[in-house]
């Protein structure tokens, strides 16, 4: 595969201030262009590793296909929400694996877009508090499906479904001999704040404080709608393991 120049971006990614100029940066001759953010595979990625700009991005093409949703408001309910199902909310979650993390203020306006939705869908009246929504709905929260593509990533790491450079980076297990996906997971201790929102330490928390039975099921199939039926919404990422507990090891940083 050729590169081209004019297509290449440089960036410095650095959680601190860079103090200094940038150096040039040449590819066949000709000077790569420095930026703060890029955009990747529909991903927009900073040079501090904040999602800010990803999410600003999200919620504005959230909003519009909203209002694309609304002058649909003749359509029955069912078509309404099998358009939102099915268009909306995938390309809304795209990635959410990786962006998902990006902090409350972001995910409370992403969740209020999303039950914008189901106002709409529903015709239900506007002072109807968020909670109440989901519930007369049925529908799942944005953080119940970050919590599903999480431990779905991990059942495939679990069982070997997923490549091997993928399940060496996300689960460490407690007996490296032992195969069987139910076993618990060794919960990393991160050294800094910023990697307890890693799929890493999400992943190892959420799965450990799944029931047996889950943890059990070898299809990927029937976990994935075992999980579903599961309230994900009462899991957080707190990990109640002992500081000296050897079931938590340090993040290795390469």
């Amino acid at each position: 595969m050729t590169v081209h120049p004019a297509k290449t971006e440089a960036m410095l990614i650095k959680r601190g201030t860079f103090v200094g100029p940038l150096p040039p940066v040449q590819l066949n001759g000709s000077l790569v262009k420095w930026v703060r953010k890029s955009k990747s595979l529909g991903v927009t990625l900073d040079n501090k590793l904040k999602w800010n700009e990803h999410t600003e991005n999200v919620k504005l093409a959230f909003a519009r296909k909203l209002n694309l949703l609304k002058s649909m408001g003749f359509l029955p309910k069912n078509m309404l929400e099998d358009f939102y199902r099915k268009v909306i909310f995938p390309s809304i979650t795209y990635c959410i694996l990786v962006w998902g993390n990006c902090g409350k203020t972001h995910s409370k306006a992403l969740e209020r877009l999303h039950t914008r939705a189901a106002r709409i869908i529903y015709r239900l009246i506007w002072d109807i508090p968020s909670q109440e929504v989901i519930h007369k709905t049925g529908w799942k929260t944005l953080s119940s499906t970050y919590k599903q593509r999480v431990l779905s990533t991990v059942h495939k790491c679990c069982y070997g479904e997923a490549p091997d450079q993928l399940c060496q980076n996300i689960i460490t297990k407690k007996d490296n001999n032992n195969l069987r996906g139910s076993e618990k997971l060794v919960i990393p201790r991160p050294e800094i704040n910023f990697l307890h929102k890693s799929v890493k330490f999400r992943g190892a928390v959420l799965w450990n404080k799944l029931p047996t039975n889950l943890r059990n099921e070898e299809r990927h199939n029937n976990f994935k709608m075992l999980i579903r039926q599961h309230d994900l919404e009462a899991m957080d990422f707190t990990s109640y393991t002992n500081t000296n507990d050897l079931n938590y090891i340090y993040f290795q940083l390469f």
